[in-house]
């Protein structure tokens, strides 16, 4: 194989050098090789340093009851808030109700004004009240199926002097005239010169055990009333003066009692009554009214 005989010009030290491509400077050889001695040499002098990579954490773990406040720090700060709140609230309310004295001792409204809110409570609160059944005996003049017939023949009672009133019951409706306690104290009456002639008839009478709810001054006063009546119709009288005094104790605003109330003072306007016959009319229209305001929503 034929050998590049081309030659290159170089410049060295000033001067120009022909060189063969494949034929390198003695001198430049010789030099390569003391430097590459050289640096042997001082490698071997010098041997490179070696070196530890240290890591360093500049942040500490922090405290785990730190990170717990942390954690728990916006419901930290509402307990805290309300808590401050709150006291303040309660100091301010307390200065408007109570006086404090230089002792530190309360004195003041606040319990007056309690004990007032609790007795409102226990008024107006309901309770179940039973009431028992009442019986008498009573006058009938007749039983209808309608109550448009039964309110026709009341007309003709009242138009001859006899006022009536309509009981509804086990959907009829009875025309009634008085009661009585007993049933020969009815026949009595029956009997009387003014009923001798008409078509009448004893018969017993008895209203069906109730339990509502009422406020306790409801049920007090009711209570008063139901002796009251029942007082009443054992005697066959009408005291003015007895039924005045309950008329006036009716719990104020009670609606179950307002037409009770308005009879009531309607029948005080009245001398006391001695016929038998228009007391039991009277007792009974009582008797009727109650049922009906008891039994109204």
């Amino acid at each position: 194989m034929n050998k590049d005989k081309r030659k290159i010009t170089v410049w060295k030290n000033g001067k120009q050098v022909k060189l063969s491509m494949h034929q390198p400077s003695s001198n430049d050889y010789a030099s390569g090789k003391k430097e590459q001695a050289a640096t042997l040499s001082d490698m071997d002098e010098e041997p490179i340093p070696t070196y530890t990579r240290i890591t360093i954490n500049e942040e500490p773990e922090p405290n785990p009851f730190l990170k717990m406040l942390i954690k728990f720090k916006p419901a930290i700060v509402a307990v805290v808030s309300a808590l401050l709140i709150g006291s303040f609230l309660g100091v301010m309310l307390l200065k408007m109700f109570v006086t404090i004295d230089d002792n530190g001792n309360a004195s003041g409204e606040i319990n007056e004004v309690t004990a007032i809110n609790n007795d409102e409570k226990q008024t107006h609160a309901t309770l179940t009240t039973s009431i028992e059944p009442l019986q008498a005996f009573v006058i009938q003049a007749g039983v209808f199926s309608t109550e448009e017939n039964a309110k026709r023949w009341q007309a003709t009672y009242q138009d001859i002097g006899f006022p009536t009133i309509v009981w509804e019951k086990d959907h009829q409706y009875y025309l009634l005239l008085a009661a009585a306690p007993t049933k020969n104290k009815a026949k009595e009456l029956k009997n009387q010169a003014a009923l001798s002639k008409m078509d009448v008839y004893v018969k017993e009478w008895e209203t069906d055990k109730k339990e509502l709810a009422l406020t306790k001054e409801e049920s007090k006063w009711l209570e008063s009333f139901i002796n009251t009546w029942k007082k009443s119709m054992e005697q066959q009288t009408f005291d003015n003066d007895t039924w005045a005094s309950l008329q006036k104790t009716v719990p104020e605003g009670s609606k179950k009692f307002q037409d009770l109330s308005a009879l009531m003072k309607q029948y005080i306007k009245i001398e006391n009554q001695v016929d038998p016959l228009e007391t039991g009319t009277q007792l009974l229209k009582l008797w009727h009214t109650l049922f009906v305001s008891l039994e109204a929503k």
